[in-house]
């Protein structure tokens, strides 16, 4: 099996170097160039029926935070069969059909965009398909010297469907607060006041998208199948499997074109230094301008098939009570700071005000050096510094 790392692309945008992908998988050489500003062009569309989606974002110079979206454009997507689905800026760089459709086997499709006076398009390009996610699992194993979790796929195809593929994923976790009250401590007139909580603090959940780019191929393998496919290592210490937790992934069939693409960007980014003398500047796909060859734009139109599959484990599927359960949040010893006003940044009006601690119940104490109050820092007590309290659609308890 050839299995290729992941990346994120955003820092590669940084140093996309310019060459043109052809019809099979070659090695490329590389000439450093100075930044330039491009558009940068993210588009799937898929044999799933809804509402397709391409985003549109300007590259970035060395020392910038994220990329700037590309506002205002007009993005459509014509077929073979004179068939148009037009697109619509539902915020900020991101554009979704205004109807839903799906990608049809043996068809041609084409990505249309226009900004600033520019005229921008793909190749032509055709849906790659493939099987479904056949098995998606978990195992306590071992990874690179560590312990953990490991995610898998089984994916089984014909003879003649996609050899390379795509994944990316979503993971949901569930987080439970390591102390709880009903009652939080404000100070109203003078004196402290217990109040009854409004809001959930004891359980929540965090979604969080990949920004990893998961490539795999088959054409090394005598049959036209993937085993045992990493998509995830989830190391023991990391709290993410502390309780519960839920896997989406999602497969996308490559045609050559866009896994030699992907493969390069890939490559580059494992550089382990960015201003060597084997800098790279831009990377081109399969989308130009029209009137302007030589400019310059960073992206790859995919027309793929599409899989997906989720799966849920516990903290106790794989751990004992011999394991030490990791935590979100390692500082939780509980303080018992004084009342007396000053210094303010550390007397517990102040720190209540701020939302730097919660308040867990009283102490028994008292004096200047030990308040009559129990408190701990507020993610020790509310989840929701560290997701949401909202239970998501899809979850299931066991």
């Amino acid at each position: 099996m050839k299995i290729i790392g992941k990346y994120n692309p955003r820092f590669l945008l940084l140093f996309l170097t310019v060459l043109l992908l052809h019809s099979c998988i070659e090695p490329y050489d590389y000439e450093a160039e100075t930044f330039e500003d491009a558009l940068v062009v993210e588009a799937t569309i898929t044999d799933e029926l809804k509402r397709q989606e391409v985003l549109l974002t300007r590259s970035f110079m060395v020392g910038g935070n994220t990329p700037a979206p590309q506002t205002g454009a007009d993005v459509r997507i014509t077929d073979e069969s004179g068939n148009i689905f037009l697109f619509e800026e539902a915020e900020p760089g991101r554009y979704f059909s205004r109807e839903e459709f799906a990608a049809v086997a043996g068809r041609n499709y084409r990505l249309h965009i226009v900004v600033a006076g520019s005229e921008y398009e793909s190749d032509p390009t055709t849906l790659q398909v493939s099987s479904p996610i056949d098995e998606l699992y978990a195992r306590r194993t071992n990874y690179n010297g560590d312990d953990g979790v490991a995610l898998f796929i089984d994916n089984y195809n014909s003879p003649d469907a996609a050899r390379y593929y795509r994944y990316k994923y979503e993971e949901t976790y569930k987080i439970i607060s390591r102390y709880s009250n009903i009652f939080d401590l404000t100070y109203i007139d003078g004196e402290f006041v217990e109040v009854l909580k409004t809001k959930e603090e004891t359980t929540c959940y965090n979604t969080v998208a990949s920004n990893d780019i998961i490539l795999a191929a088959t054409t090394s393998l005598q049959e036209n199948n993937l085993e045992g496919l990493l998509v995830r290592f989830i190391e023991t210490g990391n709290p993410i499997s502390s309780r519960r937790y839920s896997i989406l992934v999602r497969q996308y069939a490559l045609s050559p074109e866009a896994f030699a693409y992907y493969e390069t960007l890939k490559k580059l980014a494992g550089a382990d230094n960015v201003f060597s003398q084997n800098q790279p500047g831009f990377v081109v796909g399969n989308i130009y301008n029209v009137n302007d060859p030589e400019e310059k734009v960073v992206g790859m139109f995919n027309v793929s098939s599409f899989s997906s599959k989720r799966i849920y484990f516990n903290y106790s599927d794989f751990y004992g009570p011999q394991d030490s359960r990791p935590h979100f949040t390692d500082d939780c010893d509980i303080g018992t700071p004084s009342i007396i006003p000053q210094p303010r940044e550390e007397n517990l009006i102040s720190l209540l005000e701020m939302g730097w601690v919660k308040y867990l119940g009283p102490s028994g104490l008292s004096g200047e050096d030990a308040g009559p109050y129990q408190v701990v820092n507020a993610e020790c007590v509310d989840c929701t510094l560290l997701g949401t309290n909202e239970v998501p659609e899809f979850w299931l308890e066991e």
